[in-house]
């Protein structure tokens, strides 16, 4: 999956999964995307030292989400 690929999935999903009860709208959904993303930029690949391999592609990522 390209990182547009992701950005778009990411945001989508919150979107989709959300309460019925909660509007989720698009900037809430690329907000709770974009921590996701940071969590694991900043704790999960710094930890497992995949940064390296795979923290290009999560910063890619990031900015997709960024600019939707």
């Amino acid at each position: 999956m390209t990182p547009k690929q992701k950005a778009n999935f990411l945001v989508a999903l919150f979107e989709i999964t959300a309460h019925p009860n909660i509007d989720m709208d698009k900037q809430l959904c690329k907000t709770c995307a974009l921590k996701c993303v940071n969590e694991i930029i900043d704790n999960v690949l710094n930890w497992i030292d995949l940064a390296s391999t795979w923290g290009d592609y999560w910063y890619k990522v990031k900015a997709e989400i960024e600019l939707l």
